[in-house]
Protein backbone atom coordinates (compact mmCIF):
# COMPACT_ATOMS: atom_id res chain seq x y z
CA UNK A 1 0.00 0.00 0.00
CA UNK A 2 1.49 3.09 -0.61
CA UNK A 3 2.58 5.64 2.23
CA UNK A 4 0.32 9.14 0.90
CA UNK A 5 1.89 12.28 2.60
CA UNK A 6 -0.64 14.99 2.13
CA UNK A 7 0.53 18.80 1.90
CA UNK A 8 -1.74 21.33 1.30
CA UNK A 9 -1.31 24.46 0.24
CA UNK A 10 -2.66 28.25 -1.09
CA UNK A 11 -0.32 29.40 -3.36
CA UNK A 12 1.41 31.50 -0.73
CA UNK A 13 5.79 30.77 -0.14
CA UNK A 14 4.06 30.29 3.67
CA UNK A 15 2.26 27.27 2.93
CA UNK A 16 5.23 25.73 0.54
CA UNK A 17 7.30 25.65 3.95
CA UNK A 18 5.94 22.69 4.50
CA UNK A 19 7.63 21.18 1.24
CA UNK A 20 10.91 20.45 2.59
CA UNK A 21 9.58 18.48 5.62
CA UNK A 22 7.20 16.53 3.58
CA UNK A 23 9.76 16.22 0.72
CA UNK A 24 12.29 14.55 3.41
CA UNK A 25 9.47 12.18 4.75
CA UNK A 26 8.45 10.81 1.05
CA UNK A 27 12.35 10.17 0.14
CA UNK A 28 13.18 8.64 3.66
CA UNK A 29 9.94 6.45 3.48
CA UNK A 30 9.67 5.50 0.09
CA UNK A 31 6.10 7.61 0.43
CA UNK A 32 4.28 9.53 -2.51
CA UNK A 33 3.19 12.92 -2.13
CA UNK A 34 -0.23 14.84 -2.80
CA UNK A 35 -0.17 18.42 -3.42
CA UNK A 36 -3.91 19.48 -2.79
CA UNK A 37 -5.56 22.85 -2.83
CA UNK A 38 -9.66 23.92 -2.37
CA UNK A 39 -10.60 25.43 -5.00
CA UNK A 40 -13.01 29.05 -2.91
CA UNK A 41 -15.77 29.38 -6.05
CA UNK A 42 -15.79 32.96 -7.48
CA UNK A 43 -19.13 33.83 -7.20
CA UNK A 44 -19.25 37.91 -7.87
CA UNK A 45 -18.89 39.56 -11.42
CA UNK A 46 -20.83 41.78 -13.92
CA UNK A 47 -23.14 39.03 -14.53
CA UNK A 48 -23.10 35.25 -13.85
CA UNK A 49 -21.21 34.61 -17.30
CA UNK A 50 -18.64 37.30 -16.17
CA UNK A 51 -18.92 35.13 -12.61
CA UNK A 52 -18.61 31.75 -14.41
CA UNK A 53 -15.03 32.91 -16.53
CA UNK A 54 -13.85 33.98 -13.60
CA UNK A 55 -14.12 31.16 -11.79
CA UNK A 56 -12.88 28.73 -14.80
CA UNK A 57 -9.56 31.28 -15.05
CA UNK A 58 -8.96 31.12 -11.16
CA UNK A 59 -9.04 26.93 -11.16
CA UNK A 60 -7.19 26.90 -14.39
CA UNK A 61 -4.32 29.21 -12.21
CA UNK A 62 -4.89 26.58 -9.17
CA UNK A 63 -4.64 23.61 -11.48
CA UNK A 64 -1.62 24.95 -13.39
CA UNK A 65 0.41 26.24 -9.96
CA UNK A 66 0.12 22.61 -8.49
CA UNK A 67 0.89 20.64 -11.46
CA UNK A 68 4.24 23.24 -11.78
CA UNK A 69 4.66 22.11 -7.88
CA UNK A 70 4.48 18.48 -8.73
CA UNK A 71 6.89 18.06 -11.93
CA UNK A 72 9.14 20.39 -10.38
CA UNK A 73 9.46 18.33 -7.22
CA UNK A 74 9.13 14.97 -8.98
CA UNK A 75 12.61 16.28 -11.11
CA UNK A 76 13.68 17.42 -8.28
CA UNK A 77 14.02 14.36 -6.12
CA UNK A 78 12.18 11.52 -8.03
CA UNK A 79 9.70 11.44 -5.38
CA UNK A 80 6.33 10.33 -7.04
CA UNK A 81 3.83 13.76 -6.74
CA UNK A 82 0.05 13.93 -7.22
CA UNK A 83 -1.74 17.44 -7.72
CA UNK A 84 -5.44 17.53 -6.94
CA UNK A 85 -7.78 20.83 -6.94
CA UNK A 86 -10.48 20.02 -4.16
CA UNK A 87 -14.23 21.46 -3.77
CA UNK A 88 -15.74 23.00 -1.19
CA UNK A 89 -15.73 24.11 2.38
CA UNK A 90 -11.53 24.29 3.16
CA UNK A 91 -11.58 21.58 6.23
CA UNK A 92 -14.52 19.49 5.04
CA UNK A 93 -12.94 19.38 1.74
CA UNK A 94 -9.60 18.78 2.95
CA UNK A 95 -10.28 16.28 5.86
CA UNK A 96 -12.50 14.17 3.24
CA UNK A 97 -10.06 13.93 0.62
CA UNK A 98 -7.32 12.90 3.26
CA UNK A 99 -9.73 10.49 4.90
CA UNK A 100 -10.70 9.26 1.46
CA UNK A 101 -6.79 8.77 0.68
CA UNK A 102 -5.81 7.15 3.84
CA UNK A 103 -2.95 9.48 4.61
CA UNK A 104 -0.45 8.44 7.02
CA UNK A 105 0.42 12.52 7.71
CA UNK A 106 -0.42 15.65 6.57
CA UNK A 107 2.25 18.43 7.01
CA UNK A 108 1.11 21.58 6.63
CA UNK A 109 2.22 25.53 7.68
CA UNK A 110 1.09 26.68 10.38
CA UNK A 111 -0.38 30.27 8.64
CA UNK A 112 -0.20 31.48 5.30
CA UNK A 113 -2.29 33.51 3.28
CA UNK A 114 -4.17 32.70 -0.12
CA UNK A 115 -7.02 30.55 -1.95
CA UNK A 116 -7.53 28.39 1.39
CA UNK A 117 -7.80 30.48 3.87
CA UNK A 118 -5.19 31.30 6.90
CA UNK A 119 -3.63 28.55 8.18
CA UNK A 120 -2.46 28.82 11.57
CA UNK A 121 -3.51 26.92 15.13
CA UNK A 122 -6.94 27.93 15.88
CA UNK A 123 -8.29 27.85 12.47
CA UNK A 124 -7.95 25.13 9.58
CA UNK A 125 -5.32 23.63 11.40
CA UNK A 126 -6.91 23.37 14.75
CA UNK A 127 -10.04 22.21 13.04
CA UNK A 128 -7.96 19.30 11.01
CA UNK A 129 -6.32 17.91 13.89
CA UNK A 130 -9.69 17.76 15.81
CA UNK A 131 -11.54 15.62 12.90
CA UNK A 132 -8.56 13.41 11.00
CA UNK A 133 -7.42 9.96 11.79
CA UNK A 134 -4.06 10.57 11.37
CA UNK A 135 -1.19 12.93 12.75
CA UNK A 136 -0.28 15.91 11.29
CA UNK A 137 3.06 17.61 10.90
CA UNK A 138 2.73 21.58 11.69
CA UNK A 139 6.21 23.44 10.19
CA UNK A 140 6.31 27.57 10.86
CA UNK A 141 8.20 28.91 7.77
CA UNK A 142 11.36 29.88 10.31
CA UNK A 143 11.62 25.76 10.31
CA UNK A 144 11.39 25.06 6.73
CA UNK A 145 15.23 23.72 6.76
CA UNK A 146 14.49 21.61 9.90
CA UNK A 147 13.75 18.52 8.32
CA UNK A 148 15.15 19.32 5.25
CA UNK A 149 18.21 17.07 4.79
CA UNK A 150 17.95 14.01 3.39
CA UNK A 151 20.69 12.04 5.63
CA UNK A 152 19.20 12.93 8.62
CA UNK A 153 18.09 10.62 11.31
CA UNK A 154 15.58 12.43 13.17
CA UNK A 155 15.57 12.61 17.28
CA UNK A 156 11.84 13.02 18.15
CA UNK A 157 10.98 14.54 21.90
CA UNK A 158 8.02 12.52 22.94
CA UNK A 159 5.99 14.29 25.85
CA UNK A 160 4.14 11.90 28.03
CA UNK A 161 1.54 12.44 30.75
CA UNK A 162 1.21 8.98 31.85
CA UNK A 163 -1.99 8.03 29.87
CA UNK A 164 -2.52 5.61 27.03
CA UNK A 165 -4.04 8.67 25.13
CA UNK A 166 -0.45 10.60 25.01
CA UNK A 167 1.42 6.92 24.92
CA UNK A 168 -0.63 6.62 21.61
CA UNK A 169 1.38 8.87 19.23
CA UNK A 170 4.50 6.20 19.30
CA UNK A 171 2.32 4.53 17.17
CA UNK A 172 1.47 7.16 14.97
CA UNK A 173 5.22 7.93 14.95
CA UNK A 174 6.19 4.34 13.91
CA UNK A 175 3.86 4.59 11.04
CA UNK A 176 4.89 7.93 9.92
CA UNK A 177 8.53 7.12 10.48
CA UNK A 178 9.00 3.08 9.56
CA UNK A 179 12.95 3.43 10.19
CA UNK A 180 14.61 3.52 13.41
CA UNK A 181 14.42 6.89 15.00
CA UNK A 182 15.77 8.05 18.26
CA UNK A 183 13.14 8.97 20.94
CA UNK A 184 13.58 11.16 23.73
CA UNK A 185 10.90 10.65 26.39
CA UNK A 186 9.88 13.38 28.75
CA UNK A 187 7.66 13.63 31.77
CA UNK A 188 6.83 16.96 33.60
CA UNK A 189 6.39 16.68 36.94
CA UNK A 190 3.99 19.84 37.97
CA UNK A 191 4.74 20.50 41.46
CA UNK A 192 1.67 21.44 43.32
CA UNK A 193 1.31 25.63 44.18
CA UNK A 194 0.44 25.48 48.63
CA UNK A 195 -2.16 27.93 49.39
CA UNK A 196 -0.65 31.48 50.44
CA UNK A 197 0.99 32.31 53.61
CA UNK A 198 -1.16 34.46 55.60
CA UNK A 199 0.06 38.33 55.07
CA UNK A 200 2.09 36.93 52.59
CA UNK A 201 2.22 36.82 48.37
CA UNK A 202 4.49 33.51 48.86
CA UNK A 203 2.97 29.82 47.61
CA UNK A 204 6.06 27.45 49.29
CA UNK A 205 6.28 24.35 47.42
CA UNK A 206 7.87 21.71 50.11
CA UNK A 207 11.02 20.17 48.18
CA UNK A 208 10.27 16.44 49.46
CA UNK A 209 6.53 16.97 47.61
CA UNK A 210 8.46 17.69 43.97
CA UNK A 211 11.16 14.93 44.70
CA UNK A 212 8.04 12.96 45.05
CA UNK A 213 6.59 13.74 42.45
CA UNK A 214 10.05 13.40 40.41
CA UNK A 215 10.51 10.07 41.50
CA UNK A 216 6.79 9.26 39.94
CA UNK A 217 7.47 10.56 36.62
CA UNK A 218 10.56 8.94 36.68
CA UNK A 219 9.03 5.58 37.84
CA UNK A 220 6.91 5.85 35.26
CA UNK A 221 8.73 6.58 32.36
CA UNK A 222 11.52 3.80 32.48
CA UNK A 223 9.42 0.85 31.83
CA UNK A 224 7.77 2.98 28.43
CA UNK A 225 11.68 3.16 27.74
CA UNK A 226 12.45 -0.92 28.62
CA UNK A 227 9.89 -1.51 26.00
CA UNK A 228 10.60 0.86 23.41
CA UNK A 229 13.65 -0.03 23.37
CA UNK A 230 12.89 -4.20 22.77
CA UNK A 231 11.55 -2.69 20.07
CA UNK A 232 14.99 -1.60 18.20
CA UNK A 233 14.15 2.05 18.99
CA UNK A 234 17.14 4.14 20.70
CA UNK A 235 15.53 5.70 23.44
CA UNK A 236 16.43 8.47 26.55
CA UNK A 237 14.21 9.42 29.40
CA UNK A 238 13.88 12.18 31.49
CA UNK A 239 11.72 13.32 34.56
CA UNK A 240 11.51 17.29 35.00
CA UNK A 241 9.86 19.31 37.37
CA UNK A 242 8.29 22.63 36.16
CA UNK A 243 5.11 24.58 36.72
CA UNK A 244 5.44 25.41 33.12
CA UNK A 245 5.37 21.92 30.92
CA UNK A 246 4.92 23.40 27.59
CA UNK A 247 8.71 25.46 28.48
CA UNK A 248 9.99 22.29 29.59
CA UNK A 249 9.01 20.81 26.56
CA UNK A 250 10.29 23.46 23.95
CA UNK A 251 13.45 23.74 26.39
CA UNK A 252 14.43 19.90 26.48
CA UNK A 253 13.05 19.66 22.55
CA UNK A 254 16.17 22.77 22.11
CA UNK A 255 18.69 21.19 24.66
CA UNK A 256 19.11 17.50 23.39
CA UNK A 257 18.91 19.24 19.54
CA UNK A 258 15.73 16.96 18.66
CA UNK A 259 14.76 17.47 15.07
CA UNK A 260 10.65 17.10 16.10
CA UNK A 261 8.34 16.91 19.11
CA UNK A 262 5.53 14.62 18.62
CA UNK A 263 2.66 14.89 21.01
CA UNK A 264 -0.97 13.66 21.18
CA UNK A 265 -3.93 16.37 22.19
CA UNK A 266 -7.02 16.33 23.71
CA UNK A 267 -8.59 18.78 21.94
CA UNK A 268 -12.30 17.73 20.65
CA UNK A 269 -14.05 20.90 20.70
CA UNK A 270 -13.89 24.80 19.81
CA UNK A 271 -14.79 25.68 23.42
CA UNK A 272 -12.43 22.69 24.88
CA UNK A 273 -9.21 23.81 23.83
CA UNK A 274 -7.58 21.39 26.53
CA UNK A 275 -4.86 19.92 24.65
CA UNK A 276 -2.71 17.99 27.51
CA UNK A 277 -4.21 21.14 29.57
CA UNK A 278 -3.02 23.48 26.31
CA UNK A 279 0.53 22.31 26.76
CA UNK A 280 0.39 20.92 23.39
CA UNK A 281 -1.06 24.62 21.79
CA UNK A 282 1.74 26.73 23.71
CA UNK A 283 4.26 23.95 22.10
CA UNK A 284 2.93 24.45 18.87
CA UNK A 285 3.10 28.01 19.08
CA UNK A 286 6.62 28.19 20.62
CA UNK A 287 8.76 25.26 19.60
CA UNK A 288 12.04 25.94 17.04
CA UNK A 289 10.98 22.39 15.37
CA UNK A 290 8.59 21.05 13.59
CA UNK A 291 5.61 19.42 15.71
CA UNK A 292 3.92 16.26 14.92
CA UNK A 293 0.29 16.69 16.48
CA UNK A 294 -2.64 14.04 16.94
CA UNK A 295 -5.64 13.52 18.17
CA UNK A 296 -6.24 10.40 19.39
CA UNK A 297 -9.95 8.73 19.90
CA UNK A 298 -11.30 8.68 23.56
CA UNK A 299 -10.04 3.98 23.61
CA UNK A 300 -6.40 4.99 21.89
CA UNK A 301 -4.30 2.74 23.72
CA UNK A 302 0.03 2.34 21.95
CA UNK A 303 0.50 -1.40 20.59
CA UNK A 304 3.94 -0.59 21.11
CA UNK A 305 3.71 0.27 24.71
CA UNK A 306 1.20 -1.67 26.61
CA UNK A 307 -0.19 1.20 28.97
CA UNK A 308 -2.36 -1.16 30.74
CA UNK A 309 1.33 -2.78 32.63
CA UNK A 310 2.64 0.65 32.87
CA UNK A 311 3.62 2.17 36.32
CA UNK A 312 0.90 3.73 37.89
CA UNK A 313 0.85 7.78 38.93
Amino acid sequence: MQRRIVVPLDGSAFAEAALPAAITIARQTVGHLELVMVHQAQLTGASPMAAMDADKRVRGQENRYLAGEAERIAADTGVPVTPAVLDGPVVSALARYIRSRRAVVVVMSTHGRGGVGRFFLGSTADRLIRELPCPILLVHPAQRAALSDPGFGPRILVPLDGSARSESILDQLAAVFPEAVELELIRVAVPPIAPPLPFSGASPIRLEVIEQGHQLAEAYLQPVADRLRKKGFAVRAAAVSDLSPASAITERATARHCNLIAIATRGVSRLERALLGSVADKVIRAAEVPVLVWNPPDAAIAALVDAREAVAS
